[in-house]
């Protein structure tokens, strides 16, 4: 695991630098963060505070699940490749690929690249959340997505309105600042490659997966045999509307191993997320300066949970099996205690809920 902490560690710091500041910002006797106080009702406030906070905490944990992926990917497709090598003709190979000990190894690497593009989403969405709270836009905290971020950036100036805050004042420069050096940090080089990533990250998850072309090749004639898989260029096609608009193998898929592109998709998003905090922490500091310059919308958190979305009524398969305890629940200090104090959910708080929220009758 090490080494994926590694990997990754060049967004961490400034992660957890943003994360600092906010949880600086709680009120333990008030309930979320000082400064929203009377943004809007005090029950979503707690929240959205609550839920802003976990997002910034588990973009550093999609990361490292990306990283985790993408070695899981790399050591199962040196398995593949060795076994190329041990029987390296291509008739024997292809036969290989139904063999049971073939087979495992196929199926590691569907995990780990519906893993991979899985956990790169996930940081994305959570990128989105953590824009829409820190910069108060008008959107739903809990199903963000880029689009939201993408809208307010380039949508037509109505939409954006209902999104921003009202033009020509300072708030509204603040945000429009922000979103534009997040949308151009994320739309950097090479061209493409976000909307890529998100559509593979769709395709793999939702539908059926598209066809992972096998490349077996020597480079030179003494070199031992390559083996390299392509991914889709355009993995929001089927692969038959694919093969009816392409002319030739490169519009179909990358001219490239798939493994140099998960190490691209990773190195782009753990630089974008570096740069993207240290704009969100800076937007942070000068609202906390200037609480005035943005009310938090309620648009974030319009009804307060459980009303605003449908309880699923599952109980399990097993009938409670597990045993009764009076053990509490401990949260590592200095992160999840300080948001359950914050948002009143310790024991000596839950009265608050009680009061407040869980036994009205509306």
């Amino acid at each position: 695991m090490t080494a994926e902490i590694d990997r990754v560690k060049p967004a961490l710091t400034p992660l957890h630098a943003l994360y600092k500041e906010m949880e600086a910002d709680l009120n333990d006797a008030r309930g979320g963060f000082g400064w929203w106080y009377g943004h809007f009702d005090q029950a979503s406030v707690m929240f959205a505070t609550d839920y802003l906070l976990q997002t910034v905490e588990q973009i550093a944990d999609t990361l490292g699940e990306a990283a985790q992926h993408e070695r899981e990917f790399n050591e199962a497709w040196y398995g593949q490749t060795t076994r190329l090598r041990q029987d390296p003709g291509n008739a024997a190979y292809v036969r290989h690929l139904n063999s049971v000990s073939v087979r495992k190894y196929a199926l590691r690497i569907d995990k780990a690249l519906a893993g991979f593009f899985g956990a790169c989403g996930s940081s994305l969405d959570f990128l989105a959340a953590c824009t829409i709270g820190v910069l108060g836009l008008r959107a739903d905290l809990v199903t963000a997505s880029w689009s939201t971020i993408a809208t307010a950036k380039s949508g037509n100036e109505k939409v954006r309105r209902r999104i921003l805050a009202t033009e020509d004042t300072a708030g509204r420069k603040l945000q429009d600042d922000a979103v534009s050096d997040i949308y151009h940090t994320l739309h950097g080089e090479p061209d493409g490659w976000l909307t890529w990533t998100l559509d593979m990250r769709n395709m793999m998850i939702h539908r059926p997966r598209r066809i992972h072309p096998h490349m077996i090749y020597r480079r030179h004639r003494r070199d031992e045999l390559q083996l390299a898989m392509q991914l889709p260029r355009n993995p929001q096609l089927t692969d038959a509307e694919a093969l009816v608009i392409s002319d030739r193998d490169t519009d179909l898929y990358l001219w490239e191993h798939a493994g140099t592109t998960l190490d691209g998709v990773l190195s782009n998003l753990i630089q974008a997320t570096s740069k993207i905090a240290n704009i969100l922490q800076s937007a942070w500091l000068a609202r906390r300066n200037e609480p005035t310059l943005l009310k938090q919308p309620k648009e974030q958190w319009q009804k307060v949970y459980p009303e605003r979305r449908d309880l699923s009524h599952f109980s399990g398969f097993g009938g409670d099996t597990l045993p009764p305890t009076d053990q509490k629940v401990t949260a590592t200090p200095g992160l999840m205690d300080r948001r359950l104090r914050a948002a009143r959910l310790t024991d000596e708080d839950r009265s608050y809920w009680v009061k407040n929220l869980l036994t009205r009758d509306e």
